[in-house]
């Protein structure tokens, strides 16, 4: 199968990112709606979150959203594929343009949040050189050095 994907930084609105990620809910562990109202955090990635977008036949597929505004660490919220568009690197080249972006701005190390069970975001997160740096219950605090290499 051919597919373009178009990867775009900051566009999608409020409705396409719920829509997106109530699409990609079921792959969240636990599910994504199970934690917070998505319309409302839809909303508060568009106002002050970085957004890096993947799309495909005019859809938003994947999404790599967090916040940059500490110079010290930035934190990556959400990594979201819609289940169709899984496998194909998308995940991998979201999670890149963030740190690259989060490095270019002079971030010193980015962190975020997995459940300990989420074998696939886990194996993803360790490819690209995080770490685990603390446990609290079901959760793990993962980050990584940024050297400005990237």
């Amino acid at each position: 199968m051919n597919y373009a994907i178009d990867y775009r930084r900051d566009k999608a609105s409020v409705l396409e990112i719920a829509d997106h990620l109530r699409q990609a809910d079921g792959s969240f562990v636990p599910p994504l709606s199970d934690r917070v109202e998505i319309d409302a955090y839809a909303e508060k990635l568009v106002r002050v979150g970085r957004r890096y977008e993947a799309w495909a036949e005019g859809q938003l597929v994947g999404l790599v959203a967090g916040y940059l505004d500490d110079p010290a660490a930035g934190f990556i919220s959400s990594v979201s594929v819609i289940p169709s568009w899984k496998r194909k690197g998308i995940g991998n080249a979201l999670l890149a343009a963030f740190i690259t972006h989060a490095c270019v701005a002079g971030i010193r190390t980015v962190r975020l949040e997995v459940y300990r069970e989420n074998d696939a975001a886990l194996r993803l997160y360790r490819t690209l050189g995080f770490s685990e740096v603390n446990r609290s219950g079901d959760t793990l605090t993962m980050f990584m050095e940024l050297d400005g290499a990237r």
